[in-house]
């Protein structure tokens, strides 16, 4: 690529002078410090990243939240005036630094969807200023998570935290990935990644919509798992089986997909790290606690929305899928979760009651939202 190409691909956000300096002064710190890895540096990032939303509520605003939000900061016809109260007692909390609006992958999914690059813009410089970049990790790297953290509470005998470290910034929002290249010298390679994690730590949306084009590949995914999900439907009916059993059954499925992909990479991650757990004499033999809702919370919070909905004649489509995924990552990791009023509903009803199992406050309409946030200010 010639130098011309490329400063025209470059995004004009790393040009800035806030970047110039960040790149410059992250470099030069990591220059005089080799000895720290970029996993330990990973690791101190996320440690203050913890330190930081000690105290906070974190509130997962739904994407149509997030729209209506928007009508407000346009002075658009569609406003609605209690979103306006809405978003001025967030501002306030979020300044006051009592709550964060974590976005996730999913979330970006939907955002990329709104054809107007100009209210696209809009919604995704709110949702940075209301998140302050904080992010779900990837949907994968979730389940990941969870799984690790099962092993580490039944074999390890670890005592953990009743939820899982979920958080990284929205640079990561596809995924905690670093540059590296098999010609590269290994200390470069480690220069430049801790360099990586600084900027990603650093970007917002507004940045990562600058280096996209307007539309991304792979979007009839969500399509393509809705049809999938319909052909299970026609499977479970025709059996007419309970709630309770396809709930069993996909909760069976997913798991295993989950083991299957990712079992051997944290298997072996817990034998180095755990020498003194190789003796299986010293496996704990399962108990009521392996069984618990917060045992892979996402995936059984997936798997119970999906069994509610299999069981009663819905037809799915790819905002369903969506809105699965939503509840899923969100319940078990905030404080409240945003969604639309149905599947508020829902989420709160037989036979999921999330609110009850998860303690997480699950609302929709928009009246019940301002009430609730007038509730914090006690």
């Amino acid at each position: 690529m010639s130098d011309e190409s490329e400063k025209r691909h470059r995004p004009k956000f790393l040009e800035s002078q806030f970047f110039t300096e960040l790149s410059k002064k992250s470099f030069d710190i990591h220059a005089a410090m080799p000895e720290i890895s970029p996993d330990t540096y990973f690791a101190f990032k996320h440690r203050e990243l913890e330190r930081e939303l000690g105290g906070r509520k974190l509130l997962y605003l739904d994407t149509n939240h997030w729209i209506n939000l928007r009508h407000v900061v346009l002075k658009s016809p569609s406003e609605r005036p209690v979103y306006r109260d809405i978003l001025r007692i967030l501002v306030k909390f979020r300044r006051e630094g009592r709550i964060c609006c974590p976005i996730s992958f999913l979330m970006f999914v939907e955002l990329m969807k709104q054809s107007d690059p100009r209210t696209r813009l809009i919604t995704a410089k709110l949702m940075d200023a209301l998140s302050g970049g904080l992010c779900l990790q990837f949907p994968l790297e979730i389940g990941r998570i969870e799984l690790r953290q099962f092993f580490l509470k039944s074999l390890v005998g670890r005592k953990q935290e009743l939820r899982a470290w979920v958080w990284t910034k929205v640079g990561f929002l596809a995924g905690e990935l670093l540059p590296e290249h098999p010609t590269m010298p290994v200390k470069t390679t480690q220069l430049i990644q801790k360099a990586w994690i600084d900027l990603m730590w650093a970007m917002r949306l507004e940045h990562i919509l600058e280096t996209l084009s307007s539309s991304m590949p792979g979007m009839d995914f969500w399509e393509r798992y809705a049809a999938a999900t319909n052909a299970d439907a026609v499977s479970y009916r025709s059996l007419n089986l309970p709630y309770q059993d396809v709930l069993e059954r996909e909760k069976a499925l997913m798991l295993r997909e989950l083991v299957k992909h990712e079992l051997p990479s944290i298997a072996k991650e817990l034998w180095d790290a755990f020498p003194e757990c190789r003796d299986p004499a010293n496996l704990k033999p399962p108990s009521d606690a392996d069984y618990s809702p917060w045992n892979f919370p996402s995936l059984q919070i997936l798997a119970g929305i999906s069994a509610a909905d299999l069981v009663r004649g819905k037809k799915f489509n790819a905002h369903d899928m969506l809105d699965f995924r939503h509840a899923a990552l969100a319940i078990p990791y905030c404080d409240a979760i945003f969604c639309d009023g149905p599947m508020a509903i829902r989420l709160r009803n037989k036979p999921c009651e999330f609110a009850n199992v998860y303690g997480a406050t699950i609302l929709g309409r928009p009246e019940e939202i301002y009430d609730f946030l007038i509730t914090l200010t006690d």
